[in-house]
């Protein structure tokens, strides 16, 4: 059994990112989708240096248990609430959600313990 603790690590914000293509995307050029792509990987360096930092990137398997409608994944890092946000806006303002169905999920990170006694403290509501 995991014995991690408070302290062991540093606490961050984690951001996962699902999305498909719409097709407004699958309507475009070639090229005009890698020239687009080109200006999503430029921003994705101008947000590392706000320590917003990309974990993990995925292409999903169609084969899993309770599996999404998803064909992508990213996972990032950064220190708190405020650089999610931050994240939130720049894809906003790229215009992604026009060209992919997007759906996002962020938290604080925790322990494996602190998750388990959030799980067991939830209370039935009426």
């Amino acid at each position: 059994m995991l014995d991690l603790k408070w302290g062991d690590w540093e606490t961050m914000y984690i951001y996962v990112e699902l999305w498909k293509a719409k097709q407004k995307w699958l309507d475009m050029e070639h090229s005009d989708r890698k020239n687009y792509l080109s200006r999503v990987q430029e921003s994705i360096g101008n947000l590392v240096s706000l320590g917003i930092e990309p974990l993990h990137f995925a292409l999903l398997d169609k084969d899993v248990p309770h599996s999404v409608d998803y064909r992508y994944l990213a996972v990032w890092k950064m220190p708190d609430r405020r650089a999610a946000e931050t994240l939130e806006r720049d894809v906003e303002a790229a215009g992604f959600h026009d060209l992919f169905e997007q759906v996002n999920a962020r938290g604080e990170e925790t322990t494996p313990e602190g998750l388990f006694e959030d799980m067991a403290a939830l209370k039935t509501t009426g």
